[in-house]
């Protein structure tokens, strides 16, 4: 690797001018760019951010830096090969076939040879990523070829501001679009154009993250465009298209204020009668929606205005409100219209079994004798019968304990 390397400590040349354009005078500097998204970490709801890492690449060329690459000495080798065969013939072929790679490698790589430099020792266009909030300082490497081909790669951690939308939250999609320029120069000293781009190679998968999906990434040239450094500066734009994962929010947020919706909707098919069973399930339906509102907030973006979520919120608490005060009307309205309240009803209802159950017991108990089997007799045979149903179980147990006993007794 001797011959990649500086080996001249006077390169660049002494007249060699770094705040010099590599171009005739009036002229711009034609640079072919290449933006490569490395990874999309996070998308900030509190302060609007969006932190990726993304690797810029930059060519252009400068006569000013040729030089005449230095050649390997294969004859080092084959002197080195000579010496060992006449000690160690039985490593001949192996010293032969070192000393055809290096001639083979050297023939092929003879115009790519390069040197490494340091990206203060020439020029270059100085780029920046404009919004950026984190302003770390990028990670720069410089090749120059002996053609005087420069190509520059930068890495950016960048954090950048952006106007995000979350009215559809957690529905959301976004396109971010990431500018790209030069701090130093205007479009008419420094070009920077696109080289072939296809969005299809772009492994998207791979660039998301645990929050966000990215569904799209592109980029393109705009040779003047107005920026809040200059009027007419030269830019790349990186387009970048994400959505939200869905099922975190979906499992923790949406379906259990669904389920609690369905909850304080069950008193309206309990009896009418029952005003204490309705009134325990509705009351609970309220309190637990109110403490689960105050849980899930910390899962709301910190915004000024009403997202989806919000929305939907509101609308599950007015509806559980709303039934529990629908069931409140109910009763009302039922004791307003002569109705019993649950009291007399369950008087009433113990006085109706009780005369059906001396009407129908001796007959019930006359079947199961004739049967053959008075031992394996069940009271849960009762509640086939027309005086006894399942509305009114408990209340025979309750009423009734000598009618329930075991098949033994």
């Amino acid at each position: 690797l001797d011959w990649w390397q500086n080996e001249d400590t006077d390169y660049p040349p002494e007249d060699y001018e770094i705040f010099k354009r590599p171009a005739k005078p009036g002229y711009p500097v034609n640079v072919w760019t290449y933006i490569r998204l490395d990874h999309l970490y996070e998308i900030s709801e509190d302060d609007s951010t969006i932190h990726f890492h993304l690797t810029c690449r930059l060519k252009w060329n400068d006569t000013r830096l040729r030089f005449t690459p230095s050649h390997p000495n294969p004859g080092c080798s084959l002197v080195s090969s000579r010496n060992h065969h006449q000690h160690h013939q039985s490593r001949s072929r192996v010293a032969m076939l070192h000393i055809f790679l290096c001639l083979l490698f050297f023939v092929v790589n003879a115009d790519a040879t390069y040197r490494i430099v340091k990206p203060s020792s020439i020029w270059h266009p100085s780029l920046r990523v404009l919004k950026d909030t984190a302003h770390n300082e990028p990670l720069e490497t410089v090749r120059i070829k002996s053609s005087g081909e420069v190509v520059y790669t930068a890495h950016y951690d960048s954090k950048v501001w952006a106007e995000i939308d979350f009215r559809h939250y957690p529905f959301d999609s976004h396109k971010f679009v990431v500018d790209i320029s030069s701090y130093r120069y205007s479009a008419d000293r420094v070009i920077l154009n696109m080289t072939n781009f296809d969005p299809n190679r772009v492994n998207l998968e791979a660039l998301s993250g645990p929050m966000w999906r990215v569904v799209g990434f592109n980029q393109k040239s705009v040779p003047n465009k107005r920026t809040v450094y200059l009027d007419n500066d030269s830019v790349v734009e990186m387009e970048l298209f994400v959505k939200r994962r869905i099922t975190n929010p979906l499992v923790v947020m949406i379906l259990p204020m669904a389920l609690l919706s369905i909850l304080a909707t069950s008193p309206l098919f309990i009896s009418i009668e029952k005003f204490s069973d309705r009134a325990a399930i509705g009351a609970t339906g309220c309190f637990t929606i109110v403490m689960f509102f105050f849980v899930v907030n910390e899962y709301f973006p910190k915004m000024g205005y009403l997202t989806w979520l919000h929305y939907y919120t509101i609308f599950t608490n007015m509806y559980i409100f709303g039934a529990f005060f629908a069931t409140m009307a109910l009763q009302v309205i039922h004791r307003k219209n002569g109705g019993e309240t649950e009291l007399a009803w369950r008087e009433r209802s113990w006085k109706r079994n009780a005369s059906l159950v001396s009407e129908h017991q001796k007959g019930v108990l006359d079947d199961a004798k004739s049967q053959g089997t008075p031992r394996d007799f069940h009271p849960k045979a009762l509640e086939d019968t027309p005086m006894l149903g399942n509305s009114s179980r408990r209340d025979s147990w309750q009423c009734f304990p000598s009618l329930y006993r075991q098949p033994d007794q």
